[in-house]
């Protein structure tokens, strides 16, 4: 995943075309094109919370959408609280762990036909009432899932996921129709990620946003005017998006606010921003 091309660039492409099956072509000098009519990748990746941080440093895993396409969870630490003696595993779950990989790794082969999956009409009501609700949650004005709304947008897309993936496991085929009971079982597991996301990204935000948000501070405090975020985006050489997020995480610890200026003529005021007066 961090190999990289030349440019120092990380080659991210194929693990996101393997998020929603798209095309991939990869056509490179001195090379045979190599074309993948529709990727599929399952990744599961056991890490320690260094590799959050490291990933977190790297802007091409964040701004490209990586990290918002992972479910992620975040076990508390054990250490303090590990027993050298320890009941075995009850045979029944041991048996049903078994019993799906088994039937997950006889459905690894790949139809000849495409197969579709249809969503119940009462799954869909289901679904639409949860994501109505959900939407919601990412307004910046008292959303709970605002701070990681760039992960929190995307849910909506891995809850059909999960409902299909927990309907193939019920029922053992990928056609058919997804029934309300497994829907209402996809959204309440999203709930669970949900939980784990945020101690997630709190880390990630953390490490890049807090550094992006250091370095516009030391920018802006050069000068006392205050700055547009086209200004902070030219001296940084950032994205726009990256310039406002950084800008924007200053607002929200306190260090920076909004100022309108006037402009000349019609139009809306325009949005600037000065560091907030230092205590």
């Amino acid at each position: 995943m961090t190999l990289r091309y030349t440019s120092g660039a990380p080659n991210v492409s194929i693990y996101l075309k393997g998020c929603d099956g798209s095309r991939f072509s990869s056509d490179r000098v001195g090379r045979e094109q190599q074309v993948i009519e529709a990727v599929n990748i399952t990744a599961f990746l056991l890490a320690q919370p260094i590799l959050l941080e490291d990933l977190s440093k790297d802007r091409h895993f964040g701004e490209r959408g990586l990290l918002a396409r992972i479910l992620w969870f975040f076990p508390a630490s054990s250490v303090g609280y590990r027993k050298s003696r320890r009941p075995p595993v009850n045979p029944c779950l041991l048996d049903g762990f078994e019993g799906s990989l088994r039937q997950i790794r006889a459905m690894t082969k790949v139809p000849e036909s495409k197969s579709h999956l249809r969503v119940a009409v009462d799954a869909q009501n289901a679904f639409k009432n949860w994501s109505e609700a959900h939407e919601t949650r990412l307004r910046p004005s008292g959303g709970d899932l605002y701070p990681i709304r760039y992960w929190a947008k995307k849910l909506p897309g891995m809850v059909l996921r999960l409902a299909g993936v927990l309907h193939v496991l019920a029922g053992g085929d990928i056609a058919g129709e997804i029934s309300e009971k497994v829907m209402l079982d996809a959204i309440e597991l999203s709930e669970y990620f949900v939980a784990h996301s945020l101690v997630v990204h709190g880390l990630v935000a953390g490490g890049q946003e807090a550094l992006d948000a250091e370095k516009v501070e030391q920018v802006m405090a050069s000068e006392n005017d205050p700055w547009s975020t086209r200004e902070v985006e030219r001296r940084t050489g950032w994205t726009s998006s990256r310039a406002r997020m950084a800008l924007i995480y200053l607002e929200e610890q306190g260090l920076a606010m909004r100022v309108e200026e006037g402009t000349r003529g019609r139009g809306r005021p325009s949005e600037k921003w000065k560091l907030a007066p230092k205590a």
